[in-house]
């Protein structure tokens, strides 16, 4: 079922709930699923994160990438 999901409708549905965990610093979309970007890398945040995917996209691809906070240049 993931592989037909449009992973833009996904983005803008799991955005909301997914930016509001503190740590989650970006969402985005890429290499064939949905990236999670993360300020630093804590197990709470990342249950937090598989939470939320499951509850608002089951079975579509994630990848939660710790990149730090982004700032606006």
């Amino acid at each position: 079922m993931a592989q037909h999901m449009n992973l833009d409708e996904i983005k803008t549905r799991v955005a909301a709930p997914l930016m509001a965990i503190d740590g989650v610093s970006g969402v985005g979309v890429g290499d064939g699923g949905i990236h999670v970007y993360l300020d630093s890398d804590h197990e709470a945040v990342h249950s937090a994160v598989s939470r939320v995917m499951s509850a608002e996209a089951a079975g579509a691809p994630f990848q939660v990438i710790v990149s730090g906070g982004f700032h606006a240049q």
